[in-house]
């Protein structure tokens, strides 16, 4: 079947979004998909999303990473590492909370939430830190909303376990 003709068969609301990115991608990506994208996300490396300004950080890329003799490389070994830099994690929450309120459809608003509770949830279990203004209440819900979540992998199911324990 040519391409053309593959796309008149094609859901009109489907191909509506498509069209029409500049307008909102809120609910372009399908539950099914977030799994996907968030296993693409843990394995980009992070100065490839975190070299750009964020506006609400404290700290960049270069700054947070100097904290620290060998830096993670990815998101999956910052999050999964036994020590990771709390300026790092500090920028990702940042980065995070940026992507879950803006709908540019480069990251879908589940993920960039997971990325964000994650990166909370590693500096509480992992630092013993807070990194986050949210109250116990919050983060617990938090922590729930994410082991909900049918398309999160074990490793970080597990940091979300932890955590809710310590709130």
């Amino acid at each position: 079947m040519s391409t053309i003709h593959s796309v008149f068969r094609s859901d009109r609301t489907c191909l509506s979004k498509l069209m029409n990115v500049d307008k909102g991608t809120k609910n372009l990506w399908q539950p099914v998909e977030f799994g996907e994208f968030w296993h693409q996300q843990l394995d980009t490396p992070l100065e490839y999303n975190l070299t750009i300004r964020i506006k609400e950080a404290t700290n960049t890329y270069a700054g947070a990473s100097a904290t620290s003799r060998t830096p993670p490389r990815t998101f999956r070994e910052l999050l999964t590492g036994p020590h990771p830099p709390i300026e790092l994690l500090k920028l990702v929450k940042d980065f995070a909370k940026r992507h879950a309120k803006t709908e540019d459809g480069r990251l879908p608003e589940d993920v960039a939430s997971m990325l964000y509770f994650a990166s909370i949830a590693v500096a509480l279990v992992r630092c013993g830190e807070r990194i986050s203004r949210l109250n116990d209440d919050k983060l617990r819900k938090g922590a729930e909303w994410a082991l909900d979540q049918s398309w999160l992998d074990e490793a970080t199911r597990l940091l979300f376990v932890k955590a809710r324990e310590l709130v």
